[in-house]
């Protein structure tokens, strides 16, 4: 298996990559890793001067700058100053092997070696830069989504306690409009069982009395409303809330208290004539 090694060398960093039993330079080349005949020898533990004569027996099969880089001049002349490359100042121009061209040129290598090294050069070595770029893509993805999950999270402690402090002041009516709303809004859909099931429902007898014995509309005094829940409960043999509980309850069903000339008084709730 192929580890990377970190080589000091003319005071700059070179990453080597062990392939088999041999140390070769990571080399790269208009943004892709190439290789040179020297590379290809090396790993291959051929005679010097073998991967040379096979390209060149066969260089018209290849296409230049898909295959290979042939570099001269200029071109040279800064490779020349990359440790990692390893050319001599005395060459002309150098041919450098992309991994198309390496598949070509090793076709005709067909001992065991070969073909761990073929395997081995190709995943480790040409496509490992790929394979770290789509990691950091999805590292960079990852990192967006934990953000993005946090500011949602940091919204909602937000909501808890804009929540709490209505919860002190306000009503229960008031507060399940307050609550669904804000739910509404992070997309979160909240069927009407919820209310069901969750112990926000209201005593069933309070609900049946208000159901037979009320109309939603108008205005009714809070004890005269109870007196009248009361006799009720006497009525049909139930056991009666106090004034206190039996007003959670009717807060519950979405009535509200206001304070009127003839009292404190439920609204949109009267007695039926």
């Amino acid at each position: 298996m192929a580890k990377y090694v970190r080589r000091e060398k003319n005071m700059e960093n070179t990453a080597s990559l062990i392939i088999g039993k041999r140390e070769i330079a990571v080399k790269e080349y208009r943004h892709q890793r190439v290789v040179t005949f020297k590379d290809i020898d090396t790993v291959h533990e051929r005679p010097s001067g073998t991967a040379n004569k096979r390209f060149l027996d066969n260089q018209k099969h290849f296409k230049e700058n898909l295959d290979y880089f042939e570099l001269a001049n200029n071109d040279l002349k800064i490779i020349k100053r990359l440790p990692d490359f390893g050319i001599s100042s005395k060459a002309s121009k150098i041919i450098l092997i992309t991994e198309s061209g390496y598949l070509m040129l090793v076709k005709s290598f067909t001992d065991d070696l070969a073909w761990q090294i073929q395997r081995q050069l190709v995943n480790t070595y040409f496509r490992a830069k790929e394979m770290a770029e789509n990691a950091k893509h999805k590292l960079q993805e990852r990192r967006l989504s934990l953000r993005e999950t946090k500011m949602k999270i940091d919204a909602l402690r937000e909501v808890n306690r804009t929540v709490k402090t209505l919860c002190a002041k306000t009503t229960q009516s008031y507060r399940n409009n307050v609550a669904t709303k804000l739910m509404q809004n992070f997309g979160i859909d909240i069927p009407e069982e919820v209310f069901e099931t969750t112990g926000i429902q209201c005593d069933m007898a309070v609900k049946e009395f208000v159901d037979n014995q009320c109309e939603k509309t108008g205005k009714v005094k809070i004890a005269e409303l109870h007196e009248t829940y009361m006799k009720w409960c006497k009525t049909e043999g139930v056991k009666p809330l106090t004034k206190v509980k039996f007003g959670k309850e009717v807060e519950l069903l979405g009535f509200e208290k206001a304070a009127f000339g003839i009292g404190r008084c439920w609204t949109g709730i009267q007695l039926k004539i």
